[in-house]
């Protein structure tokens, strides 16, 4: 028997990375390498107006459902209570702030990150809570990568976090990007750099909600893993070391525009000697982890877990 599981996403957002990756990717994932126990799709849902999302989800019945982080802030409450009472409802809330108002029409919490499984366990203590790795964007399994013969770093990301870094530009290429578009358009070029450059303005503030810290997957670094690059980055963001390792030789103590620039440096020299190998040693592990055949093998576990989730009378049974 084939379990229907169903990814919803919000169509308004459906151009932002998170959802693209953590949807439409996801279920391609799962057409790959989840069995064929469960058919996975991704459905983007309308704003909340006139019963337009109840309508778009009648049908799916006896299921389970994987909300995605817009979708269960933006879905209205009569449709989240037919989800609810015909289907298993998970929660993705990859890097949005846990809603306690409603989790009572939640079943089973998603964590992408581990520093968010602990916080989500922590806060839920009753709840089922599952971890399932965020994966790298896989259209860069598209690009082809050879080696190169010096180091050429790389950031890629919104300029904000780079605002009082100018004094780093000289030493780095500064590709902004604040639309999907524009990572798209960079896509082909990407293979030409080798170390990617994730130093946050100020530091990585972690935003609360009912003091449950919010939670960053480490994107960028997976993404860097699968671009065969090692990467400059801050030791203290959330699960940097579990990935990478307190012995990483590209981890930053601080975020001053000095150590970064003495990294890159350190770096420039380091190219293709031991610390440089052992650096992409780590990050191909770290690649291997977050490859699409382990997310799935993490989503078919979650979903066989997520199946037994104790029902009450009013709902219908799986």
């Amino acid at each position: 028997m084939t379990t229907n599981v169903t990814i919803l996403y919000m169509k308004s957002v459906s151009g932002l990375g998170s959802a693209i990756m953590r949807s439409m990717q996801l279920a391609k994932i799962a057409t790959g390498y989840v069995s064929d126990r469960y058919h996975v799709t991704a459905r983007p849902m309308p704003k909340a107006r006139h019963k337009r999302q109840l309508n778009k989800v009648r049908d799916l019945q006896d299921g389970v459902v994987i909300l995605t982080k817009h979708a269960i802030s933006d879905l209205d409450e009569q449709t989240l209570d037919h989800l609810w009472r015909h289907n298993i409802v998970l929660a993705d809330w990859i890097d949005m702030a846990p809603s306690f108002e409603l989790s009572e029409r939640i079943d089973v919490h998603i964590a992408a990150s581990m520093a968010q499984f602990r916080r989500l366990m922590k806060a839920w203590p009753d709840k089922q809570v599952e971890f399932l790795p965020h994966h790298a964007d896989l259209r860069l399994s598209e690009i082809a990568f050879a080696p190169l013969k010096q180091m050429q770093p790389l950031y890629l990301g919104h300029p904000n976090n780079l605002k009082d870094r100018t004094d780093l530009e000289d030493d780095l290429t500064v590709v902004p990007v604040q639309a999907q578009q524009e990572f798209i358009d960079f896509l082909p070029q990407i293979n030409r750099f080798n170390m990617h450059f994730n130093l946050r303005s100020g530091g990585r503030p972690i935003a609360k909600r009912h003091d449950v810290p919010i939670s960053k997957p480490l994107t960028k670094a997976f993404n860097a893993a699968t671009c065969r690059s090692n990467i400059i980055m801050q030791r203290d963001v959330e699960d940097a070391e579990e990935y990478l390792g307190a012995d990483y030789p590209y981890l930053l103590n601080d975020d001053s525009p000095e150590t970064a620039r003495d990294t890159l440096c350190r770096a420039r020299d380091d190219f293709g000697g031991a610390e440089w190998k052992y650096g992409l040693e780590v990050m191909r592990s770290v690649a291997d982890r977050v490859s699409p055949s382990r997310v799935g093998t993490h989503l078919e576990t979650l979903l066989d877990r997520a199946r037994y989730v104790p029902r009450g009378t009013d709902r219908v049974a799986i």
